[in-house]
């Protein structure tokens, strides 16, 4: 029988420690939920076009950066509303909710880089001013240390305070594509090295500055609510690896997949949503659950761009293509 599991948790997490002492994090309620491994998702479709990535707010609402300079916000029934950065030139290239439930967004253009902090109400303070950047932002999260850390490739991690105090932090290689809290007790941070296409190097930033390289190539690692890091191994056969805090790895699933190159998204509960990253070969999105699943993306073209995708705040699947934004209800 299908069924929800619905359980409503309102998670209160220690930080890791700064120059003022420990200091808690707190997270929004989250309703976790267990899907049936049946049938494929229900899809909705809004005609938003321009949307090029997507992260849930406190707020209730979807927040995106555009492909045309834009940023806005899209609430679940599908309204939308967007401005322009005040710098018209800049695109958007990340963004993170962050600690103090505001959304940041890093652009770029022409060699210059923004971090903007949008508030709720869409208005939006430009941190850094116009910065000289050799290379772009890539990829940005929310740190347990109530900064923003950003990697653009170089072997600098960009620190950035909610106020605009910028700092940087020196990693062993060039870092990019992907960096991400560790787990739910804020011990550790991850990050990865860039080498072309290929599984890389993940790295842990403890607390007090460590770094310590994991020594297991993955691909695009993401951090679960269980307090494990899941990313990609192997070059075919593909699997998923399960990476703790204290660096133990466990194969936790092992099976040939097709229809690559995919990204990892991790459902708040717990269940792994394995993603096309830029072009969904014969238009597939697979699904891991107790066994290995696949279902249909609602665009027909496998040469179809997917510019984001991403659980929303209430827990479907949304995703763009530019054009439309999609939002799939898995069924239960």
């Amino acid at each position: 029988m299908r069924r929800l599991l619905a359980i409503i948790a309102l998670a209160t997490i220690t930080g890791c420690a700064t120059a003022s002492g420990p200091q808690a994090v707190v997270e929004a309620p989250v309703l976790l939920r267990s899907f049936s491994p049946d049938g494929p998702p229900i899809w909705t479709t809004y005609s938003i076009p321009g949307v090029a990535a997507m992260v849930p707010g406190h707020d209730g609402n979807m927040w995106f950066y555009g492909t045309s300079g834009q940023y806005g916000r899209i609430t679940t029934s599908g309204v939308f509303q967007s401005r322009s950065f005040p710098d018209a030139s800049q695109q958007g290239v990340a963004l993170t909710l962050g600690p103090d439930s505001n959304i940041y967004i890093a652009t770029t253009h022409a060699g210059t880089c923004h971090i903007y902090k949008v508030h709720p109400d869409l208005t939006i303070v430009d941190l850094i001013g116009s910065r000289i950047c050799t290379n772009a932002p890539q990829s940005m999260v929310d740190a347990y240390d109530h900064r923003i850390w950003i990697v653009d490739g170089s072997s600098a991690i960009t620190q950035v305070t909610t106020s605009g105090i910028v700092s940087t932090l020196s990693m062993p290689e060039n870092v990019g594509r992907w960096i991400i809290r560790g787990n739910a007790l804020g011990r550790a941070m991850f990050a990865q090295g860039i080498s072309g296409d290929t599984p890389d190097n993940v790295y842990r930033i403890a607390s007090d500055g460590t770094i310590t390289s994991v020594g297991l190539a993955i691909g695009a690692p993401k951090a679960a609510r269980d307090g494990y890091i899941y990313g990609i191994f192997g070059s075919g056969p593909y699997g998923v690896a399960r990476l703790s805090d204290t660096l133990v790895v466990q194969w936790w699933i092992d099976k040939h997949l097709v229809d690559v190159p995919f990204t990892l998204l991790l459902h708040r509960g717990g269940v792994l949503l394995p993603l096309p990253d830029v072009k969904p070969l014969e238009g597939k999105v697979f699904r891991f659950l107790p066994v290995t699943r696949k279902f249909q993306t609602p665009w027909s073209s496998p040469s179809t761009t997917v510019f984001t995708a991403n659980i929303g705040p209430d827990l479907e699947l949304w995703e763009s293509d530019g054009t439309n934004v999609y939002v799939g209800t898995l069924p239960l």
